[in-house]
């Protein structure tokens, strides 16, 4: 009787935490579905009108610079959803109507790769990525 007793409570706690993971699961994934929208799968890059959907005009890749922030700035398709990713930081902003778009970024101290993704409405993105070195020792 007791060895019964046994099976049927490992049975029960076995059984809540497999509805409970359940429900914790399905929980998290409506929660994130909601907090962060969905953003439209990449595909490959495209050019429009003979140009690629990212042209990044500041900074060079490669800079080696003693300032703190630097600012990204370059072109893309107007409206166009730009996310910059670097070392510490995510910054999401939205191409003007002619497409140019300026974000500020802090560095943080040596290398920092810079990634950045351009998403248009109908779905296209290009990512392009820049090597920045922030130093203040002098050579």
């Amino acid at each position: 009787m007791k060895k019964e007793r046994l099976i049927l409570a490992f049975v029960a706690i076995a059984a809540g935490l497999i509805a409970a993971s359940s429900i914790f699961y399905f929980y998290q994934n409506q929660r994130a579905s909601s907090i962060f929208p969905q953003l439209p799968s990449p595909a490959s890059p495209s050019a429009t009108n003979g140009r690629s959907l990212l042209e990044i005009s500041s900074p060079p890749d490669g800079l080696v610079t003693d300032s703190k922030t630097v600012e990204v700035a370059g072109k893309s398709q107007p409206k166009a959803l730009i996310v910059i990713n670097t070392n510490s930081s995510d910054y999401i902003i939205t191409a003007q109507d002619d497409g140019s778009f300026a974000q500020k970024i802090t560095l943080s101290d040596l290398e920092n790769i810079i990634g950045i993704t351009a998403y248009t409405e109908n779905g296209s993105s290009e990512t392009q990525e820049l090597l920045i070195v922030y130093n203040t020792e002098e050579f």
